[in-house]
């Protein structure tokens, strides 16, 4: 089932097409959390011919929760005060 078509989404901004002359045909985005349930990123991907699946959503899902401890992890280092 695709329930991406961003034409139909209340909270698409077609503002941005307009200035860019890029055409959103469909989106999906979802949020990147750190382990205190933060949004520290979206992951968002655009124009998938046919549309988006239930499917390429719990992909986004996993691959979101493995580079989330990636981005924790380099803003702890960045962060970490030089022994």
């Amino acid at each position: 089932m695709d329930h991406t078509a961003a034409g139909s989404n209340p909270y698409f901004n077609r503002e941005i097409d307009k200035r860019t002359g890029f055409v959103t045909k469909n989106i999906v985005s979802i949020p990147i959390f750190n382990s205190d349930k933060d949004v520290v990123g979206v992951l968002q991907l655009l124009n998938k011919e046919g549309g988006f699946t239930d499917k390429d959503i719990r992909l986004m899902v996993f691959f979101a929760h493995y580079i989330s401890g990636y981005i924790e992890l380099s803003t702890f280092f960045k962060e970490a005060p030089e022994v």
